[in-house]
């Protein structure tokens, strides 16, 4: 129903909202993250974007 879509889209932009791009990842640590800036951060989760484009095209023949 439209009060699950707008309760998802608010879940949604919450979580979005949260999200942080820093720099580059020297090294992982066992709590979070060392950067290449000196920071050594920590986190519960660290969302990795490779900016991996895949294929589908040969699947769907």
């Amino acid at each position: 129903t439209f009060f699950f879509l707008i309760c998802g889209l608010l879940i949604l932009h919450t979580l979005i909202s949260m999200a942080k791009i820093m720099a580059a990842i020297d090294t992982l640590t066992t709590n979070g993250a060392k950067f290449v800036d000196g920071k050594e951060l920590e986190f519960h989760s660290i969302i990795l974007a490779t900016g991996y484009k895949s294929d589908f095209s040969s699947w769907l023949k």
